[in-house]
């Protein structure tokens, strides 16, 4: 087989032999020592592969957890909306109440037992609907929790793995070069894994001060400021 050797172009190799070979079995000479010379990309191996899936799943379990700590954002909102609803119909009826109480002056101690009790009754409401939310709210938060502590396990028990694989002694110097290109490959992986897992941690203590804050129907708000602290930064 004819190579291009000495920096010598398919022009000249084929001015050369042109006069001993068919024209299509040159050009196929001249497209082998071009591969030769430029070299052909290593195909992915099924261990990069691997290492890209794990790497997205990893991605998209921590966007779904934040997602739903949004969704649980929303949801303490929406529960502060409803209380301050509820206070602007206690006002109300208050006003309603002192309206009838003036103009009704005869029966004024009448008027003020009918106003106690109506109070009374909406508070009563008020503290059932609070209770509900709160319970529900605590539930939402304590099965987030859950989650991200098996999620953080799961990331814990991959970092280890990793570290376990990379520390084994490997006697055979073909699989221990292909053990440090592994390594050389998954350096960022491994970064990504260990932010990940601090990322985690910081999650998981901020679901722990929400469920702190919210042991009572009192510290509901006390969450709300939390999470508002937590956008501003």
């Amino acid at each position: 087989m004819y190579h291009l050797k000495n920096g010598s172009s398919p022009i000249s190799v084929f001015s050369t032999i042109s006069g001993s070979l068919p024209l299509h079995t040159l050009f196929l000479f001249i497209i082998f020592d071009l591969i030769q010379m430029y070299g052909v990309s290593p195909r992915p191996t099924d261990s990069d592969i691997a290492l890209t899936k794990q790497k997205i799943e990893t991605s998209d379990l921590r966007q779904s957890l934040l997602s739903r700590l949004k969704e649980t954002e929303g949801e303490i909102e929406k529960c502060d909306e409803d209380l301050q609803s509820v206070e602007d119909e206690l006002d109300k009826g208050a006003t309603n109440c002192d309206e009838l109480i003036q103009t009704n002056k005869a029966s004024q101690r009448e008027q003020q037992r009918l106003m106690d009790a109506q109070k009374s009754k909406e508070m009563k409401k008020t503290e059932s609907e609070l209770k509900k939310k709160h319970k529900d709210m605590v539930k939402t938060l304590k099965s987030q929790k859950d989650q991200m502590n098996a999620l953080k396990n799961q990331v814990k028990k991959q970092v280890e793995d990793n570290k376990k694989k990379f520390n084994s002694v490997v006697k055979d110097e073909i699989v221990q070069k292909e053990y440090l290109d592994l390594r050389n490959v998954t350096s960022e992986y491994q970064k990504d894994l260990n932010r990940t897992l601090s990322e985690l941690e910081t999650l998981v203590l901020d679901v722990q001060k929400l469920l702190q804050s919210t042991q009572n129907t009192d510290g509901i708000k006390e969450a709300e400021n939390h999470m508002d602290e937590e956008k501003t930064i």
